[in-house]
């Protein structure tokens, strides 16, 4: 396993090259860009649902406002609060469901990109870990310092790095 798989810089070969105990969590069979199709989707449907219902609560007012029980235009009335409802409410839920998205398939390829990119972080962080207890003390604080300039993170935060342990 080379230094960058670790997500660390190329050291010098004063330091062990890493082996870990198991392999990285296989990446799922999704589209590389998946993320960004979810992303896209979920910005239609925020614009597209609220259009829907604020036109759908306009007819439904306009079919109230010309509702008079007794009236002739009472069945016009009742066909245009219909067609508000189903405006505010029907069409949205269709249009997301078939056109918008995201679809059920795009959600699911995401939720398990989401869950392999938490599994591949705390394999990760277990390997690191792992490498970092094997080290001497000396080679372990150089590492450490090495990483910390390499993230520009303050040397405070580094000298309180405890390991992971098991619960």
């Amino acid at each position: 396993m080379s230094w960058a798989e670790l997500d660390w810089p190329n050291l010098s070969p004063t330091y062990p090259e890493p082996r870990p105990r198991s392999a990285p969590p296989p990446r799922p069979p999704v589209p590389l860009d998946i993320a960004a199709q979810v992303r896209r989707a979920e910005r239609r449907r925020r614009v597209f649902v609220p259009i829907c219902a604020l036109a759908g609560a306009a007819l439904f007012g306009v079919g109230l406002a010309l509702y008079h029980p007794s009236g002739t235009g009472f069945t016009l009335a009742l066909a245009i609060m219909g067609t508000g409802l189903l405006v505010a409410i029907v069409v949205p839920a269709l249009a997301v469901l078939l056109v918008i998205g995201p679809h059920w398939r795009q959600r699911l390829q995401h939720l398990q990109l989401m869950r392999w990119e938490r599994e591949r972080r705390l394999w990760l962080t277990r390997e690191r870990e792992r490498y970092l207890v094997a080290l001497s003390a000396p080679q372990r604080n150089a590492l450490r310092n090495i990483l910390a300039t390499e993230r520009g993170l303050p040397l405070r935060y580094l000298n309180e790095w405890q390991p992971l342990t098991r619960r």
